[in-house]
């Protein structure tokens, strides 16, 4: 979880993340006075436009299955992320609005990745590339 410690939303969601799923079940990244945590933060806004806290990825075996913009109803994850294996999809839920990410699609997948390295690896993607990327997809 990309978070405040001045966001009251931020601070619910690091109180009920782990009282829901034990003290080990969030990684939390605080963006404040912490230049690395801002520039990945910066980057997720600037490939899925995610610009509000909390910025929350569900991830289920290491594996990114939702990634929220705000708070959700924690007790609900489970539903999540079977919804998602379902599917074989990633749940994106930014600006209010829901998107189901194809796992089979190349478009979605160079967006999972990019995820998967900023949330999970805690790592810094060439964002020009990945736009790049997907650009060149679109015309294929």
């Amino acid at each position: 979880m990309y978070g405040m410690k001045t966001c009251p939303h931020c601070r619910r969601m690091h109180e009920w993340i782990p009282k829901e799923f034990g003290e080990n079940s969030l990684t939390y990244y605080e963006i404040l006075d912490n230049r690395t945590n801002q520039e990945l933060f910066n980057q997720l806004a600037q490939l899925i436009g995610i610009t509000g806290v909390p910025a929350i990825a569900i991830t289920y075996n290491g594996t990114i299955q939702a990634v929220f913009e705000g708070e959700f109803n924690v007790s609900a994850t489970p539903e999540i992320i079977a919804t998602a294996l379902k599917k074989n999809s990633c749940i994106l839920i930014v600006h209010g609005r829901g998107y189901l990410l194809s796992r089979d699609d190349p478009k979605s997948e160079v967006f999972l990745n990019a995820l998967q390295t900023i949330f999970v690896e805690h790592k810094s993607v060439d964002v020009q590339s990945v736009l790049a990327k997907l650009k060149s997809n679109s015309t294929e």
